[in-house]
């Protein structure tokens, strides 16, 4: 027998907008969204795995690092996005992608704060590089969060850019999409001219 599809069985359990605990008087029903919740997570973690790897990685963070910020992204999932989402209002792919997106973005923020306060003092930075300076790596972070931010990308813009992240060809990224290849070039190219528009933009703005 098939294993039912969670996504198909999420939709069909038509999530309100709840939090655990469960009320006491829709259990039944609470117990079916449990379960599908539970499928949906066993289908999403290793998607959640591979972009944490990858985002950790952009910004120059460890494996553990990358452990770290896909529990947060999961946990969030479990507690709140998930058990929030309202079938009105949108597919539940697209919303996954955004919460995930959103998170992750997030908890890179976060990180990024932690090493920046843990920066020493300047007498004791080497100063044999100007790539190894670390006010220079912490201005370059902040510039790729405002960048980022700055870019101000539509849910399925964010969902295409985190499949091109954590795929190695726009073939297996429109796979992954439903898409055209010729599809995810273009829309990548668009992505791509907005960043290096911005990106000027911002150099300008420190020289």
């Amino acid at each position: 027998m098939s294993q039912p599809d969670p996504v198909n069985e999420m939709m069909g359990a038509s999530l309100r907008r709840r939090r655990y605990p469960f009320k006491p008087r829709c259990v039944a029903e609470d117990e079916v969204i449990q379960r599908a919740i539970e499928q949906l997570l066993v289908w999403i973690k290793p998607k959640v795995d591979a972009a944490a790897k990858s985002r950790a990685r952009q910004f120059g963070f460890h494996s553990h690092d990358a452990e770290d910020l896909a529990a947060d992204v999961l946990v969030h999932l479990w507690w709140s996005a998930l058990p929030n989402y309202d079938a009105h209002r949108g597919e539940l792919v697209q919303y996954i992608w955004t919460c995930i997106n959103n998170r992750m973005t997030d908890g890179i923020r976060r990180l990024i704060r932690a090493r920046n306060q843990e920066a020493p003092p300047s007498d004791q930075l080497d100063f044999t590089s100007s790539r190894s300076d670390l006010g220079h790596d912490i201005r370059l972070d902040q510039l790729a969060l405002e960048l980022l931010d700055s870019l101000e990308l539509s849910a399925a813009q964010s969902e295409l850019l985190q499949a091109w992240l954590n795929t190695p060809t726009n073939k297996e990224t429109a796979k992954r999409m439903g898409w055209h290849p010729a599809s995810v070039s273009r829309r990548m190219r668009s992505i791509r001219q907005a960043a290096q528009v911005r990106a000027a933009e911002l150099v300008d703005d420190l020289l």
